[in-house]
């Protein structure tokens, strides 16, 4: 699929089931809309995310790692997995290890399950609204993008960075790979 074609997806199930709040907050509701079980299992961080799968009884499961310690990190995992389901991925039986939030994977199905993910968790719309107005108060009027992040800017985008990641539920580094997606930041630290 296209980027264009994740992107409309995600908007899609962000319209049927999301009224308010965010995509994280809304995940056992989508799951049971969905007819998935939600499972934790205590496992090493380093070798085990999470994954979609199906019981013999065909059960949609999202099993994720109960060990991982950052909450937005957890929450794209779950995000990303329920982009295998909705982007109609092949069922696997093994485990996703490697999921990166900066969608670097190799493999087509996951880069996919991570766009969507990124977009599902925090809308193009909401993002931009949400940056521009934060830049436009934070710099007494000025609203440029994509905002450049400087030594001497920083502590306005630890700003932005801090706010968002609480309200979108993400990481730093999925946020960071979203906004500069979409073309709000660009790092230059001099």
């Amino acid at each position: 699929m296209t980027r264009s074609e994740i992107e409309k997806l995600a908007n899609e199930i962000l319209n049927k089931y999301v009224s308010r709040g965010g995509a994280h907050k809304q995940f056992n509701k989508i799951c049971e809309s969905e007819n998935i079980k939600y499972r934790e299992i205590k496992s090493n961080p380093y070798k085990f995310a999470g994954v979609f799968t199906k019981a013999t009884n065909e059960q949609k499961y999202i099993i994720i790692n109960s060990n991982m310690d950052n909450v937005g990190r957890k929450n794209f995992t779950i995000a990303h997995e329920l982009g295998h389901y909705f982007l109609g991925h092949q069922l696997k039986s093994h485990v996703d290890t490697a999921i990166n939030e900066e969608c670097s994977n190799k493999d087509p199905i996951e880069y996919e399950a991570d766009y969507f993910a990124t977009c599902l968790l925090m809308p193009e719309e909401k993002v931009i609204r949400a940056v521009t107005s934060m830049l436009y108060r934070l710099n007494k009027g000025s609203c440029t993008t994509p905002f450049c992040i400087t030594k001497s800017n920083y502590k306005i985008w630890a700003t932005i960075c801090k706010y968002l990641i609480e309200r979108y539920g993400v990481s730093e580094s999925a946020l960071r790979y979203r906004l500069k997606t979409l073309n709000l930041i660009n790092i230059t630290m001099h």
